[in-house]
């Protein structure tokens, strides 16, 4: 369980960066993703 959950976090910071780099334009909100794992998770597996 603890391989799959350490999986899905570098999954997870994976999207959010590609998600973030090419965009410049967006905001810091976008780049914190990570930090706030709960609220990052939702968003980033439906972007994604």
């Amino acid at each position: 369980m603890q391989k799959f959950i350490k999986i899905q976090l570098a999954i997870l910071t994976l999207a959010a960066l590609v998600f973030a780099l090419p965009q410049h334009s967006v905001s810091a909100e976008e780049i914190t993703y990570p930090a706030g794992l709960n609220e990052s998770f939702t968003p980033i597996a439906i972007s994604a």
